[in-house]
């Protein structure tokens, strides 16, 4: 099942290539409203459609996960003079986080999306709901949101078509994966056979329940969670004999068809050793 040729093929169109280039000039942070995202699956929307419109600061690390964060003091000191407070709604911190904040003017908004935001599908519809955020908050600049907004879903689209290529000798693989990453391996269109909570939430009785089912049941893959830790996994994998990988449920790098793309192309290269 070779797919390494593929993976040199796995680059931006011609399109994409103009999309950068539109969107390339250099922010200018003290002309753009202050924005702070708790994540980076908000922050690189922002960013993207945004630009010199908006100066965005992300407030919990793309390694770290959002729900066992710890704010801290400094955290407070970022939502100073910033207009919107963009967050998912299951954050655990964040209404001890707007209770402590003593700027007035912030407006705190909730996108809450069923789905993993890494699948293009839900990206696409978050997409959708920030920019009638910002359309809403910066009307003189409403313009600019919804083109950037409709040339950020283009590019979206396009590799999207191309991931389906890549990927479709791979549909019906056996997974045993982070609960975390589920609903991004359905979407491939992997065979979940069984899924595993956090490290510190897995009990040893259901590491041994799962081992067994994976087994069984011939998992071909164990695909861990980042953000999640990677202590269960390489267990499980190693109890078996399957390949295994990680993969981000978190954008790196302000780019979400960048990190989309490296999830996709790590699958691949562990499937075709």
């Amino acid at each position: 099942m070779k797919k390494t040729g593929k993976i040199g093929r796995f680059v931006f169109t011609a399109f994409l290539f103009f999309l950068l280039s539109f969107f390339g000039c250099r922010k200018t942070p003290a002309q753009g409203i202050k924005i702070v995202a708790t994540t980076t699956l908000i922050g690189t929307i922002v960013e993207t459609i945004g630009k010199d419109k908006v100066n965005v600061i992300t407030i919990v690390p793309e390694g770290m996960c959002p729900g066992h964060f710890d704010i801290k003091s400094s955290d407070l000191e970022i939502l100073s003079g910033a207009k919107l407070l963009l967050n998912h709604g299951w954050e655990k911190w964040i209404e001890n986080l707007i209770n402590s904040v003593e700027n007035k003017k912030l407006e705190v908004k909730t996108i809450n999306l069923d789905g993993n935001w890494m699948i293009p599908d839900v990206h696409l519809q978050a997409i959708e709901e920030i920019e009638k955020v910002l359309c809403k908050t910066d009307t003189q600049n409403r313009e600019w949101y919804q083109k950037s907004s409709n040339f950020y879903k283009e590019a979206i689209n396009s590799e999207t078509g191309q991931i389906r290529d890549l990927i479709k000798d791979l549909q019906g693989t056996k997974v045993i994966c982070s609960k975390h990453q589920e609903g991004f391996l359905n979407w491939l269109g992997f065979k979940i056979i069984a899924t595993y909570d956090r490290d510190e939430e897995l009990t040893p009785k259901e590491l041994v329940a799962i081992i067994k089912t994976a087994k069984k049941k011939e998992a071909q893959i164990v695909v861990d969670n980042l953000q999640s830790g990677a202590k269960a996994g390489v267990q499980i994998s190693e109890e078996i004999g399957s390949k295994y990988v990680i993969l981000t449920n978190f954008p790196h790098n302000n780019s979400y068809i960048e990190s989309l793309k490296e999830n996709i192309n790590k699958i691949i290269r562990v499937m075709a050793e």
